[in-house]
């Protein structure tokens, strides 16, 4: 079995920093600085999408570009799947 307390702390610490990454290059992007790839923003949704999906609503970055929105609704549909198909390999 799998400690399961140690899997959640380490997939909220992941979405916090993906928020992270958002916030950042939203910064980037209001002060003309150099700014994160759009791939390595699709990475940090791939591993994170729920920091990704706050990140763009909290501060409203990369709203406009659809591909990003379904992009994150693909990745978080898919860690829900996962997460109930492996919940019964967890320790509770």
């Amino acid at each position: 079995m799998i400690n399961s307390t140690k899997i959640l702390y380490t997939y909220i610490f992941l979405n916090v920093l993906c928020m992270g990454a958002y916030a950042f290059d939203k910064l980037c992007a209001k002060n003309h600085w150099r700014r994160t790839s759009e791939k390595a923003l699709i990475l940090w949704a791939v591993l994170a999408p729920f920091g990704a999906g706050l990140g763009m609503v909290v501060f409203r970055h990369k709203t406009r570009k659809w591909y990003f929105k379904l992009l994150i609704l693909i990745f978080i549909l898919s860690h829900i799947f996962m997460a109930y198909k492996f919940m019964p390999f967890l320790e509770v």
